[in-house]
């Protein structure tokens, strides 16, 4: 499967769009486009993504970044998490925490990396027996930030705007040199830092350390960094949003000239929208009121732009694409339109200087279903100040027994506790602060690293606990297809695959009606549901696999072409509630084992 691709602002040679500047969305040829994209980023000459088969790939000029098609064998067996662009070089990281920088432009002048044309591991913390992992890249002009999992901040590259300057109200470890004019070893700037930017295409930088505290230094000329006009910030420098605590923000973006950041009560920017300084110069950052009432799922900026993605797939954009250019968005946040796009997948979006991305992505539906298991409030076996929830599913996500968790929740009240109980089901934190202060009395002191899907992993290994059979008659043992109806109330013809109820119930319209049906006659859910797909046991044991993990997991015994043969249909048949994100990992593992469909 592959992902569409809208594009405006600056055109990339290979794009072939024939315009320098397309000022409204466009759709790409898809031909363009290699795999289901899962993220993108870019600079001003060239865009870099990785797909749901673990390439990354390059669109742009190829004079710039080492243009490539796909990434090595070492990268392809470490899974990608994140792409991160400058104007001159890219930067890869894996699961594994390794980073992999390449780069078209060597020249001292500007502090670049040396000329590398295809990636090449960094290698210089594992070299200093550094061995905390890189959890989080950041790329700008001619530099990169690192977030190490202990904490540590890095930049690499160019100091020539300060912004590498390391903090000392915050560092207590030997300090390192720091980097002026080209690249040699990484500054730390940083300790107990935990969030940065996604993406930079600046020369400045905002971080989050762990005392709450939101820090910004270097090139402060445009008013991107939110502590007035002073134009350089040699020392790093605390910023102040007023009404705000920091414990809820969510997301820094930052822009050359423009950056935000994305609370859990809205959206506030600071900066120039156009470089000439004459309009919206908001030197502090101010609340964006358009977005009040804006479930907002990602923001990204480019040069004097910013682009807003909402849960529902929405795209909303203020700023100015290219400031020599009447390619205005607007002053004022305003909607745009994406020409074509039909809803199935939902979207994604990224940043480049004078370019913006709008893609389709598999989207993954595991927190969703739960979510929508708890606000549906059905099937549940147990209640907590007024909210009907699956006692065993509580109990397992906060480690803690129901009696606990009665006790520490009686103290809050009822919009308190149900917006706990959504984090719980869901990992969504609608109050960054409310469900920080509850997960501490359960322990949990890093409610963003305590993973839905973590924890789900860890479940399905708990065959002890789980509750429900799913009773298989496997094809292989049947002589014709009316064996199934003429034994079908003979449970010796079945075998057992055993689950949790609440993964089927969460997971799958199909189970849901078939309690529901067995609820009216026996006024139970009964401990067993019988299966007449006519699939496989193996199939089967795969999708329900699925199910806790959201991914299709094969084993050295598993035949991938029966697999693929009997699943085609599993999403369809078993009501999924997204069926793209299944259907795009039965693909993989076409493309994998070279499986031929059958026509």
């Amino acid at each position: 499967m592959k992902s569409d691709l809208w594009y405006f602002g600056k055109d990339l040679p290979t794009l072939n769009t024939s315009k320098m500047m397309l000022k409204k969305p466009t759709l790409i040829n898809n031909k363009i486009i290699n795999g289901s994209i899962k993220q993108m980023n870019g600079s001003a000459y060239n865009l870099i993504y990785f797909t749901e088969d673990n390439k990354f790939h390059s669109i742009g000029r190829e004079n710039y970044h080492g243009f490539l098609t796909e990434g090595n064998e070492e990268i392809n067996n470490d899974p990608i998490v994140q792409v991160s662009s400058g104007y001159h070089t890219n930067a890869i990281l894996t699961k594994s925490g390794k980073v992999f920088l390449f780069s078209d432009y060597s020249s001292p002048s500007n502090g670049s990396l040396e000329n590398f044309q295809k990636p090449k591991e960094y290698t210089y913390f594992k070299d200093n027996n550094i061995t905390s992992p890189v959890t989080k890249l950041s790329g700008g002009e001619f530099q990169n930030f690192f977030l190490l999992e202990n904490g540590d901040f890095y930049g690499l590259g160019s100091n020539s705007y300060k912004q590498f300057q390391p903090n000392p109200q915050t560092i207590k470890k030997h300090k390192m040199p720091i980097s002026q004019d080209k690249y040699s070893k990484p500054t730390l700037i940083s300790e107990n830092v935990i969030l940065i930017s996604d993406s930079v295409c600046t020369r400045n930088c905002l971080y989050l350390t762990s005392s709450w505290t939101l820090w910004a230094q270097g090139d402060n000329s445009c008013s991107g960094c939110g502590v007035g006009k002073k134009r350089n910030i040699a020392s790093p420098r605390k910023v102040i949003v007023k009404g705000e605590d920091n414990r809820n923000l969510r997301k820094i973006a930052i822009g050359l000239c423009m950056s935000v950041l994305l609370f859990d009560s809205g959206l506030y920017s600071c900066g120039m929208v156009d470089r000439s300084g004459h309009t919206n110069d908001t030197s502090e950052f101010t609340k964006l009121k358009f977005f009040n009432d804006i479930q907002i799922e990602n923001v990204v900026c480019g040069c004097s732009y910013t682009i807003v993605l909402s849960k529902d797939s929405q795209v909303y954009g203020f700023g100015q694409i290219q400031e020599s250019n009447s390619n205005l968005i607007s002053r004022t946040p305003i909607k745009i339109k994406i020409p074509d796009y039909n809803r199935i997948n939902p979207l994604g979006i990224g940043n480049g200087v004078y370019s913006i991305p709008i893609f389709t992505v598999s989207g993954t539906s595991l927190a969703k279903d739960f979510l929508n298991l708890y606000e549906s409030q059905e099937f549940t076996d147990f209640e907590i100040n007024g909210f009907k929830i699956h006692k065993y599913f509580v109990e397992f996500r906060l480690d803690s027994s129901i009696e606990k968790i009665q006790q520490i929740l009686k103290k809050y009240s009822k919009e308190e506790t149900n917006i706990f109980l959504i984090w719980v089901y869901s990992g969504l934190r609608r109050n960054s602060q409310l469900v920080n202060t509850i997960c501490s009395q359960f322990g949990i002191q890093k409610p963003e690293l305590k993973k839905l899907n973590d924890d789900l992993k860890k479940l399905y290994k708990e065959e002890e606990t789980k509750d429900f059979k799913i009773l298989v008659q496997d094809v292989d043992d049947l002589d014709d297809e009316n064996e199934y109806e003429d034994e079908d109330e003979d449970d010796d013809y079945f075998e057992e695959i055993p689950v949790h109820k609440f993964i089927l119930l969460a997971r799958s319209g199909l189970f849901r009606e078939l309690f529901k049906n067995i609820s009216k006659i026996e006024n139970e859910i009964s401990n067993s549901v019988k299966d007449y797909s006519k699939k496989s046991i193996e199939s089967l044991e795969i999708l329900i696999k699925y199910f806790y993990n959201d991914d299709i997991e094969l084993t050295a015994d598993d035949d991938p072409q029966l697999v693929f043969d009997e699943l085609s249909d599993a999403a369809e048949y078993y009501q999924l509630s997204e069926n793209n994100n299944f259907n795009s990992l039965l693909e993989l593992i076409k493309i994998q084992f070279k499986i031929n469909e059958e026509k």
